[in-house]
């Protein structure tokens, strides 16, 4: 997604989509919009559209999405039109009715599949009076006395780049203490810069402070496989990296600390370990309880293969009122699995290593 100046319907800018997906997602902007000024109001979307190559069943819309309580109560997404055709600069505007009952109104523009899509001056009007916009960003220079507050807070340091030395970051010693865990955030997902830091920072906590684990918001046994190549050198790091679904972390800058955890795990010199600590998509850790269970209580394997696929539908249907049963089944029937194979732990680890039923 990008501001272009090379194609406007009005003005100098238009805001252009590009999506390059392969499997049906959307390529998509959204915004969250006053619901206390739209509630029980009649609301008109309108705006511009201009749409390249985009593959059927694909097309380029503006949506708006009002939700209740209890999941969605009406959206509006421009499916009927089909807008895909390549071509010249076309207005569309729709109406609707804002419920009452409404707790959220999002307002964005998508491409589905792939393709690319231009749209301008989207206007949103709430009983024919155009929206108010708020204010604009404020961007000033820092004052004088926020300066020197950072002149004399901030421990400056010479690079963000790992294999410079630890002198300039000494300092940390004192700041970490006792400390068994430190976070290393980022100000933005993406920056190279953040990245660099970190691999920097988990090289100094190696080696100058005995830290032995690396923890990042991943799926935890995807992050499992990308550990063992850590420790054992087996498998491909970039295939691993890519496998853990989320392009803020399939980058050169992760490449590159994982390199560096492989050789520093390999040098003798320690042990570090790459785990992940987020529960987001559910296909490998079923193939893995699955597997499992085929090996250990080969009787349980349908029973366990029923609840998957329950959750599997379930994590697919809208979270609204209408759906709500069947979420619950299936929660219900995971959570009759879950405890029987903790009631079953102690037979388990009498024939297995207790990692593998962990």
């Amino acid at each position: 997604m990008t501001a272009d100046d090379s194609t406007a319907a009005e003005g100098k800018y238009s805001m252009r989509i590009r999506s390059t997906t392969t499997t049906g997602t959307l390529g998509n902007t959204g915004i969250l919009l006053p619901v206390a000024e739209l509630r029980g109001r009649r609301v008109k979307v309108s705006g511009w559209i201009k749409t390249e190559n985009i593959a059927e069943p694909g097309y380029a819309s503006i949506w708006l999405r009002v939700d209740g309580a209890s999941g969605s109560l009406s959206l509006d997404n421009m499916f009927q039109l089909g807008i895909r055709v390549t071509g010249a600069w076309k207005r569309y505007e729709y109406e609707r009715e804002v419920s009452p009952a409404a707790v959220q109104v999002v307002f964005g523009t998508f491409v589905s599949r792939q393709g690319t899509a231009w749209f301008d001056d989207l206007r949103i009007e709430v009983d024919g009076t155009p929206l108010r916009q708020g204010p604009p960003p404020v961007i000033a220079e820092p004052e004088a006395g926020q300066l020197e507050w950072i002149r004399q807070t901030a421990i400056p340091f010479g690079t963000e780049r790992a294999g410079s030395g630890f002198d300039d970051l000494q300092p940390l010693k004192q700041l970490i203490g006792n400390a068994r865990v430190v976070g290393l955030g980022e100000a933005t997902h993406g920056t190279a810069e953040f990245f660099r830091m970190k691999h920097r920072v988990l090289e100094f906590l190696a080696n100058e402070m005995g830290f032995t684990i690396f923890n990042i918001e991943a799926n935890m046994p995807e992050a499992y496989r990308l550990n063992d190549y850590a420790l054992t050198g087996r498998g491909d790091p970039k295939r691993l990296i890519a496998g853990m679904y989320f392009w803020t972390w399939n980058t050169q800058e992760v490449y590159e600390m994982v390199e560096w955890v492989r050789e520093f795990n390999a040098s003798g010199k320690g042990r570090v370990q790459f785990t992940g600590n987020d529960m987001q998509v559910s296909a490998v850790a079923a193939q893995i309880a699955q597997a499992f269970i085929a090996k250990a209580e080969p009787g349980c394997a349908d029973k366990m293969k029923e609840a998957d696929e329950l959750v599997e539908r379930a994590a697919r249907l809208p979270l609204n009122a209408a759906n709500l049963s069947a979420i619950e089944a299936a929660g219900r029937g995971a959570n009759e699995v879950r405890r029987y194979l903790e009631s079953r732990f102690p037979e388990y680890v009498k024939t297995l290593p207790v990692a593998e039923v962990d």
